[in-house]
Parts: structure tokens; sequence; C-alpha cells
């Protein structure tokens, strides 16, 4: 079903062993429930759109929730890949995704839901296969501070700013990136 019309489906799997199969990632659950439903803007709202659908009797809190997304690889060939929804973002970033690219598949959702307060409900086993949709640090170049900008020398040296999360606590020294002179070829 189409998001076009205002409805998309959902398929929830609570409480499910997520594994990994010949190039696909199966969800194996014995009570999964398919939802019609509208989008959903924030993940307070998914959760608890799951937990209407989906929890017995007693509090129940849905503790994590995986989107299985198809994403296209090499050579036109498409695999399921895993991603954790943490915020808002996730989940308004998943149903951007889904409307670009697989607007007439059904989204499936894994949706760990357990008793209030409790750290587990000891029934789902999950296995993390990418980390959750974040964007990539970016790297800037900028002028060095203390450079003559409008003088001769200002496109001399340049300092490239490639702290992102992965780099060393140690590393402070500065990257510097010179101009290279390039000929002009006859």
């Amino acid at each position: 079903m189409s998001c076009s019309s205002g409805y998309l489906v959902v398929c929830v799997y609570s409480n499910c062993l997520i594994r990994n199969g010949d190039n696909e990632v199966v969800f194996e659950c014995e009570n999964l429930v398919l939802l019609r439903t509208q989008r959903v803007a924030s993940l307070s709202k998914l959760k608890s759109l799951i937990l209407r659908n989906v929890a017995d009797s007693g509090r129940k809190e849905v503790e994590r929730v995986v989107y299985r997304l198809l994403v296209p690889m090499e050579n036109r060939i498409f695999r399921f890949r895993l991603f954790w929804l943490y915020d808002d973002e996730h989940v308004r970033l998943m149903f951007d995704i889904h409307d670009r690219i697989m607007a007439e598949q059904v989204i499936e959702l894994s949706a760990e839901v357990g008793d209030v307060g409790s750290s587990g409900s000891g029934q789902s086993d999950f296995v993390q296969d990418d980390s959750p949709l974040t964007s990539s640090p970016i790297h800037v170049a900028s002028p060095l501070d203390g450079m003559d900008i409008d003088g001769d020398g200002s496109h001399k040296d340049y300092i490239a700013d490639s702290n992102d999360i992965n780099s060393s606590q140690d590393d402070d020294e500065e990257e510097f990136v010179f101009e290279t002179p390039v000929e002009p070829s006859h």
C-alpha cells in the first residue's frame, strides 16, 4: 500500500529473534502484527502505536525498535540491513527512506516489548548489524588562524578539520595542506 494515500502497512515483530541469513536479515517471531496506519513523527508515538496493537495485559513498554531496510548494493542487488531507531530523527528518516525507495512495500519493525521498569523482556535476541542512522562527520578546509586573507599568501596554507569521533584525543597536531602548483598541459 502506498504512502501517497496517507496510509501505510507496518509489520511489527514483537520480541523476535533477529538473525543474519544468506544476504538477508531474518526476523523470526510467532506473534506478528500487521497495522494499517499513518506516518508518525516521533519515536514515542511509534512506540505507543506498537503498544496499542501488540502488548498483552499488564503495564508494558517498548524498549527497543529496529527497522529492516532494503538497501541497494552494487550491480543493482538489494540487501536487508538493520537500523536501530533511537530518536525522533531516526523515525522521520525511516519514513523518508521508505517513501523514496520502498513506498509499495511493508515497513518491517522488530520491537522489544517488556514489563515497565524491566531491563529486558528476556524473550528476544537482537544481533546488531549496523549502527543507527546518523550523518557522517563533515570535514572542512578553512583558512589557518592568523593568516592574511587579503594578502599574497592567502592561498598558501589551509588547515583541514579532521577531528571526527574516531580520531585520537592525543592527536593535537594540526594537519596542513599546501597548494601544489599545476603546470598546464600543451
